[in-house]
């Protein structure tokens, strides 16, 4: 939903209601209806009938051309006359509706009856007419009425509904158009290439056509009405001015507008601009816009238009053409096209409906305050009349205008608001336009409707006739069927009047002559003709009455009083100041408290040229030199950025609002008390903080600082983010931008700062958070030395923020998520260039809210790392001034690290919340341990067992170690390098938090409020009470930090204003004299802060993170380089070290023209490969995935890849003669999600001195897509997992493993992944032993045919399909996420599909049921099993696509069966039989809907998991093969939520099996285990164990001596079906669910295959 000022909102909204009505109504039928000829040929309508009418036809012709299709060159073009068409054309369907975004309107609260555009199709190819007629005589020239349809000139459609009910009541002719809308229709460049106005003349162009065939359809010509509501009556407006349709219509009728609501936009290149570079097209050339524009998609169009958000709409210009001059210089001039013209609105036109767009808050039906009331006031104004000085003066006359009867009762404030917003938008343009008509000599009809429908009754009673409401009168809703809406005998009453009204005028030009109209028109009273010296008016009614002057207090506030304080304002021209690239208007403010005292301001000065096109990665050039004086009254555009997470902060402002964002945003804002060149006043230069990606310079303004203290303050935007701090780390993108633009801007205060009252020579640059950031990197840099004198660095410092070591890693990953190539950095750089911001946000956003780009040392602004940079004393030597607030950490950051902390934490959360924490610095640290275990002593609280003393303690930790620590470090460098260093703690909290708990102190950012001096002024953010103290400390720090810019010491007030305040003398820092300043109302002094903390934070954790570890990974050699891994422990065990190596590339990434096929050798590197993090999951969409009933989020901290092909080993030891066996773990996820570093494997390899290698493979669209042939073969998974294994066979001895002792083994699609293997000749050899866990091949079987699904995937994603190299090449081009969205969409348009294994002739020879059949199998011992309530829980919701707590019917249990058969058993004819048998198999104890889901639930694990197991442990015996096979029945404590009926559900073996009641993932998943889940852990990763190292699951040999004693589990055979009962005390059993079974593999296959005489 666009992102509006509430008054532009609501505006919007009451152009846009209209269009909801607008797919209301009957569709006719379908017969052999009248011919009618027209200049282009034949068409055939159709016959339809009103409800009270039955026996008068109206015949109906839609969708019939008027004009070509807009499409290709002749989009932004006048329109071009209809292509003519042979024979009859079918005119019984409405044409396509032109393009539009109807979801922000849909998605309105609104109290209509249907959603817009349903069974409709939207195309440029819509320029159509509808014509409705009660006959189609040509010799009976009946009036005609030439609707133009409503919608904010951005939406609707012409019809439906229809106009049948007018036509047949009242005997006239009926035309509704379709015209071209908002950036189709509306979009201009201000010149030739793209004049603009396009849906007006479209318009024109329809009435044309009435003109040259309406003869035919039994129209009259020479009588036609133009009329619309809303922007339809806007456009009639229009026309009314337009020399081009004069003569195309005799009479008008606007309801609810004229142009005035609409006016036009007198610079809309502007506009446009930012459109197109939101398009993606380069905007330096008008023509190269245009023909930019022209190639886009209208899909690409509107959703780039959305992007900007803060436009609602596109409105008309001045275009030389249909509109020679400014509409109100036309009115003026009396050039008008003088009609009789029927105007008016309703009575409450904003009453209710755009009550939701308003911005007020809370429920419409509780009133409002009167400071609400003021506060949208103002904030509508200030944006409408934006820089002109007398918005108070405006709203000042509002408010007392509006004044509520009852002034304490909010449903009279409302009253009244929803009144100012009516009168603003529609009486007072109408007025204006019904005297400006009247005074040209037209005859005028004026209305006030005042009849409100029955059909809105849950609107309060208060509502009077809202704004659309109309239009169900004038369509004649009532005697139309319409989706069972219940019209009252009033409605029916009041719509034939109206009807008659119009159809009179149309007739006569006279409302109440009803000459020539039909013999049962209602007998209406006499509606008298307006004019300017009898006001006279028709109050519309069941009984309509007339009235004189309509509210003429208001008329006048809105079209005299208003329009000359806005007309006064402008007359006050502000300063005029040059600059070297040209000369600036400014304009004038003021703080609250110092009314007498203008601060001239000057917003979005240009300080650089755009950094666009081949500009974007390359320092800033000078801005470009301007003619004229440019208006430098607004801020400019913010660089782009993504503004959700700011808006979420608890700040009483909402950020970005009414404001732009574009790449062409470098600019400056300056504010000061005197433009007097010798005035040399002390100049502060902001620099914003927001992390180095978020927010911009100004607002809030500076005017409060500049006014109480006499300096000029300069704020100014810089790059951010991906546009800012992105780097390779070379010279192709060398980074730090944002810092670039930095400087830049420095130089342009040197130039220019004089002329606005500065002193280029007193130059203090501040900021705060990562604005303190960027003030400590220019200390440091060469480029910015001599540009300031002094610096200020409120809670932030380079330590907060240290520089990216390595940043091509993170750009390579982001450059990949933009859809980029890789392997070249200037390769890398090109692609990015050619992108649009937005592309380079969404790809970035991927990567989650805590990721954020940092500086690097490039070799210009920064020549080597700052700590190096600092123990040198390379510094800037300025004065310097910085500190921190008291509580940095204490509230706006928790939700990042917590969860339901409101009440405190346990000791438990404390410790994970420190190790999340520290894992941001640390992580893969060989002491991270140590660091934690040393943090948690240092904060402990005082009482140990206080949940809100414990958060407390936590939240300094966040503070002290973001912030304090780095400051203190710096101050300490500075002072040392010999700079003058003051420093400060913030004790003071602002009142406007009231709700954060008390004892939160000085939060991150709370400075911002004194030092911006936010209780001196207005309109920045919401109305605050602020208190004496609040004012009193922003006036003791504006005076510090002005004292500083001053004198560098910001206690001297010398040349200071004289009222400044009285403050205590600030001692300077000195390392022997750590004196600090304690900022409060009242401020004082204090020596060595925090001495044990700061210690903790600039030694101890530095000492400990550079110290080697007591168990340093030893560094291994592979076939393609070196690797240096970490240390994990299982908890348990913590003097066992397990040697992890993570994310080792197996295999080359399978990019660009090596996607769709078989993987390569992984690349060789260099040195040593430190293999510390986790690395990339394969590109997948996790969300099916974390929606399930888990105790975690799956891919948590990490960034999805095609560059994926890595594997991560745990080992106990690295000696390569240690021959440890080796299990190599392929994971699950449906072969489509998953990943193989999900959880670590520390736990098994220490219990049970194994090597664990697990690893991640292609997946979904990119790892088993099939074209069946050799243009994607498929299987590419598959592949991956044999490379993975033949890297084992190559490495694994270096990391202790023995390559002829793999067991390859898996759970779900890895179970399933290993039976395949087990079948595959590649994977001949390369293991010796097999687990499958909880699927088989046959649980996924084969695709036979996976051509079809790919061609349909291919479709979806856009690409031609007619062979399959091109489906290949196509593919190739996509990105990954454009795969995955594309595949998603598929899947939600025809159900759940995956792609899957398929015979592709290599991998897979044959059919695996005909391979088993014949025992060509690798044989392999095999130990393979269940879970013993497969379908349990987990997956239930989805299988019965409800609530599994509801249970189901027996109706759904035999539906939900013929469903999962069909699945299989596709167009099988025994499908009804099959599962009629298959409900008999299953039959439920009860009628009970949960027993009945119960039985359910196992049919369902049984058909797809048990079958498939049982029938591949048949056939791998049968084979020779030793098979052990097993039930799970341990169900893991972990799953508190679930029904006690549930078993052990499908995946519940991961938790036990691999150890994880022994691994310390608590900071990342918080899951407590009980001592029995450790207890059946030890036993199965025992037995686990034991198969791998002897193929005998309870055979010890050669395992750690204290490895449990197990039962011993008895080898499979088919003749003796034995298995392990695996729980806390395993147990064996013979034949599992036997006669199930027998039903699944034997049975139910044969029911499938018999001839219908055999059933």
């Amino acid at each position: 939903m666009y992102r509006t000022a509430p008054n532009m909102a609501a505006r919007v909204l009451a152009t846009v209601v209209p269009l909801l009505l607008c797919c209301l109504g009957a569709t006719a039928g379908q017969d052999d209806g009248p011919v009618v000829a027209t200049v282009t040929g034949q068409v055939r309508g159709t016959t339809t009938h009103t409800t009270d009418l039955p026996d008068k036809p109206i015949y109906t012709f839609l969708g019939v051309p008027y004009a070509a299709p807009p499409v290709g060159d002749l989009r932004y073009r006048p329109p071009q006359p209809a292509v003519p068409w042979e024979g009859v054309r079918d005119a019984v369907e409405y044409g396509s509706y032109c393009p539009q975004n109807l979801t922000s309107f849909n998605a309105m609260d609104h109290d209509f009856p249907e959603e817009f555009g349903e069974n409709m199709t939207t195309s440029e190819d819509c320029l159509t007419v509808n014509v409705y007629t009660p006959t189609v005589a040509p010799d009976t020239p009946l009036p005609v009425l030439l609707w133009i349809h409503g919608g904010a000139l951005m939406i609707g459609f012409g019809s439906p509904p229809g106009w049948e009910a007018l036509a047949a009541h009242q005997d006239v002719v009926v035309v509704s158009i379709n015209y071209r809308l908002g950036v189709l229709g509306f979009l201009s460049t201000g010149d030739d290439n793209m004049p603009g106005n396009y849906g007006f003349l479209d318009q024109v162009h329809a009435m044309k056509w009435v003109k040259e065939n309406i003869r035919n359809f039994g129209g009259d010509p020479d009588r036609v009405t133009i009329f619309g509501e809303s922007a339809g009556g806007i456009s009639v407006s229009y026309h009314l001015l337009s020399p081009l349709s004069k003569g195309l219509f005799q009479r008008a009728i606007s309801q609810s507008g004229t142009w005035k609501t609409f006016p036009v936009n007198p610079d809309p290149l502007t506009v446009t601009k930012m459109f197109a570079e939101k398009a993606g097209c380069e905007t330096e050339d008008t023509a190269v816009i245009t023909a930019c524009l022209k190639e886009k998609t209208p899909e690409e169009l509107l959703e780039a238009f959305a992007a900007l958000g803060f436009i609602p709409f596109l409105v008309p210009v001045v275009d030389g053409t249909f509109l020679t001059t400014d509409p109100m210089e036309l009115m003026d001039k009396g050039e008008i096209n003088t009609v009789d013209y029927l105007l008016g609105f309703n009575n409450h036109e904003m009453g209710w409906l755009a009550l939701s767009a308003s911005g007020m808050e809370g429920d419409p039906r509780d009133g409002m305050s009167q400071e609400e009331f003021v506060k949208l006031l103002r904030a509508a104004l200030s944006m409408f009349y934006q820089g002109n000085p007398n918005v108070e003066k405006m709203l000042d006359a509002v408010v007392a205008e509006y004044r509520p009867t009852t002034p304490d009762d909010p449903l009279a404030i409302l009253l009244q608001f929803t009144h100012v917003n009516g009168d603003s938008t529609f009486i007072g343009p109408t007025m204006l336009a019904a005297e400006k008509h009247a005074d040209a000599g037209a005859r005028i009809f004026l209305y006030e409707n005042e009849y409100r429908p029955s059909i809105h009754p849950n609107r309060p009673d208060w509502v009077g006739s809202d704004h659309a409401d109309d239009l169900f009168m004038i369509w004649g809703f009532p005697f139309m069927e319409i989706k069972e809406q219940k019209y009252t005998k009033d409605d029916e009453k009041f719509s034939l009047i109206m009807m008659a009204y119009w159809a009179n005028f149309a007739r006569t030009g006279d409302p109440s002559n009803s000459t020539g109209g039909p013999p049962d028109s209602p007998s209406l009273p006499t509606w008298p003709q307006y004019t300017p010296d009898n006001p006279v008016y028709m109050k519309l009614d069941v009984e309509p009455t007339t009235g004189v002057g309509v509210k003429p207090e208001k008329i006048k506030l809105w079209n005299e009083v208003i329009p000359d304080l806005v007309a006064a304002g402008a007359q006050n021209d502000g300063p005029v100041v040059s600059t070297v690239t040209g000369q600036v208007r400014g304009t004038t403010t003021h703080t609250t408290d110092l009314p007498d005292k203008p601060i001239y301001t000057f917003l979005g000065i240009p300080y650089a040229a755009p950094p666009v096109g081949d500009l974007r990665y390359r320092p800033p050039q000078p801005a470009v030199p301007w003619e004229g004086v440019r208006d430098a009254v607004e801020v400019g555009p913010y660089c782009p950025q993504n503004m959700s997470m700011l808006n979420t902060l608890d700040f009483p402002m909402e950020f970005g609002k009414g404001m732009t964002e574009s790449e062409d945003c470098l600019t400056v804002n300056v504010y000061t008390p005197t433009v007097a060149p010798d005035a040399a006043l002390p100049v502060l230069l902001w620099i914003h903080g927001g992390g180095l990606s978020v927010f911009y310079g100004s607002p809030p303004g500076w005017e409060a600082i500049a006014a109480h203290q006499d300096v000029v303050v300069v704020s100014f935007n810089y790059r951010l983010g991906v546009l800012g701090f992105l780097s390779t780390g070379d010279d192709n993108m060398p980074g730090n931008y944002g810092f670039l633009d930095q400087v830049h801007a420095m130089k342009w205060i040197k130039e220019n700062i004089r002329n606005f009252g500065g002193d280029p020579d007193r130059v203090t640059i501040f900021g705060e958070s990562a604005g303190a950031i960027s003030v400590s990197y220019h200390l440091l840099s060469p480029l910015s030395k001599g540009l300031f004198q002094r610096a200020i660095s409120q809670s932030g410092t380079w330590k907060t923020f240290p520089v990216n070591p390595d940043p091509l890693t993170v750009t390579k990953m982001f450059a990949e998520k933009a859809g980029c190539e890789t392997e070249d950095t200037a390769v890398i750089t090109a692609c990015l260039k050619e992108k649009s911001p937005e592309e380079l946000l969404e790809a970035f956003a991927s990567f989650g809210p805590l990721m954020y780009l940092v500086p690097v040392v490039d070799g210009t602004f920064l020549t080597a790392d700052p700590k190096e940079l600092m123990d040198k004393g390379e510094i800037n030597t300025a004065d310097y001034l910085l500190g921190f607030n008291n509580h940095e950490g204490g509230w706006l950051g928790l939700s990042y690290v917590l969860e339901d902390y409101e009440n405190g934490i346990s000791q438990e959360q404390f410790v994970n919340a420190v190790k999340a924490v520290m894992s941001f610095s640390y992580q893969g640290n060989p002491n991270f341990d140590k660091i934690v275990d040393t943090v948690v002593a240092a904060y402990q609280p005082t009482t140990p067992d206080d949940p809100m003393a414990i958060l407390y303690e936590f939240t300094h930790i966040n503070g002290d170690a973001w912030f304090t620590g780095p400051t203190i470090l710096v101050v300490e460098s500075h002072a040392n390098a010999g700079a003058r260093v003051f420093l400060y703690e913030n004790n003071y909290r602002p009142s406007i938090f009231p709700n954060r708990p008390d004892w939160v102190g000085c939060e991150h950012g709370d400075d911002l409020v004194a030092i911006w001096g936010l209780p001196f002024t207005e309109g920045y953010t919401e109305p605050q009470n602020y208190t004496k103290e609040d004012r009193q400390f922003s006036l003791n720090t504006m005076a510090q930090w002005a004292n500083f810019a001053r004198t560098g010491d910001p206690s001297d007030s010398t040349g200071g204003p004289p009222d400044s305040p009285s403050l205590p003398t600030w001692p300077q820092y000195t390392p022997d004299n750590p004196v600090y300043m304690k900022l409060d109302v009242v401020p004082t002094t204090s020596v060595g802060f925090k001495p044990e903390k700061v210690k903790l934070w600039t030694e101890v954790i530095p000492d400990l993170a550079a110290a080697p570890g007591t168990k340093e990974c030893p560094v291994v050699s592979t076939e393609s380089g070196q690797v240096r891994g970490t240390v994990l422990y299982a908890t348990d065990l913590p003097n066992k070290p397990i040697y992890t190596y993570l994310a080792i590339p197996y295999a080359a990434p399978p990019v660009g023209d090596l996607r769709y096929r078989p993987p390569k050798p992984a690349l060789p590197w260099e040195g040593v490969r430190e293999a510390v993090d986790l690395g990339s999951y394969c590109p997948q969409n996790l969300t099916f995935l974390n929606s399930m009933d888990l105790p975690y989020k799956v891919g948590t901290n990490m960034t999805m890849s095609e560059d994926c092909l890595t594997l991560t080993v745990f080992s106990p030891t690295v000696a390569a003669d240690a021959a440890l066996p080796v299990l190599f773990w392929i994971h699950g996820g449906g072969l489509s999600m998953g990943m193989g570093s999900f959880s670590g494997f520390e736990a098994f390899a220490a219990h049970q001195e194994v090597v664990v290698v697990s690893i991640n493979y292609r997946l979904g669209v990119l790892g088993f897509l099939s074209t069946g042939d050799d243009s994607i073969p498929g299987n590419y998974g598959f592949l991956d997992q044999v490379r993975a294994m033949e890297w084992v066979k190559e490495n694994i001895r270096n990391f202790g493993g023995d390559p002829g002792r793999v067991t390859i083994a898996g759970e779900s699609a890895g179970g399933v992944s290993v039976s395949y293997q087990l079948l595959s000749p590649l994977s001949n050899g390369l293991f010796q032993r097999a687990i499958s866990q909880s699927g088989t091949c046959t649980t996924m079987p084969v695709n036979p045919q996976p051509l079809q699904l790919t061609k349909l995937f291919a479709e979806e994603a856009g690409c031609e399909t007619e062979d399959t190299a091109t489906i290949a090449a196509c593919l190739k081009e996509k990105t990954p996420e454009e795969l995955l969205e594309k595949f998603q969409d598929l899947q939600m348009k025809l159900g759940p599909l995956y792609f899957g294994a398929v015979v592709d002739g290599t991998f897979l020879t044959s059919q695996p049921m005909d391979l088993m059949q014949a025992g060509d199998v690798n044989k392999a011992d095999y130990l393979l099993g269940v879970s013993n309530h497969e379908f349990g829980w987990l997956m239930l919701p989805f299988a019965i696509q409800g609530d599994p707590l509801a249970g189901i019917s027996q109706e759904d249990f035999g539906r939900l069966t013929k469903t999962v058969l069909s699945q299989v058993y596709q167009n099988n004819p025994n499908i009804d039989r099959m599962a009629d048998a298959v409900v008999a198999m299953y039959p439920a104890k009860s009628d009970d809907p949960m027993a009945i889901e119960y039985e359910f639930s196992h049919l369902y694990g049984d058909f797809l998991f048990l079958g498939p197991a049982v029938f591949a442990a048949d056939k791998h015996a049968d084979a020779s093969a030793r098979v052990f096979f097993y039930e799970n029945q341990y169900r893991p404590s972990i799953h508190t939520n679930r029904p006690d009926w549930v078993g052990c559900d499908h995946g519940d073996d991961i938790f036990v099996v691999y150890g994880m009641p022994f691994i310390d993932d608590t900071a990342s998943y918080n899951i407590t285990y009980s001592k029995t889940d450790e207890h059946v852990s030890l036993s199965m990763m025992a037995y686990w164990a034991n198969f791998m190292r002897t193929g005998d699951p309870s055979d010890s040999t050669g395992g750690p001596p204290d490895s449990p004693s197990l039962p011993t589990w008895p080898q499979y055979t088919p003749d003796n079906p034995v298995y392990m009962k695996l729980d806390v005390e395993p147990t064996t059993s013979v034949g599992l669910k036997a006669e199930k079974l027998k039903f699944w593999n034997e049975v139910l296959p044969k029911l499938a295959t018999a001839k219908k005489d055999e059933l």
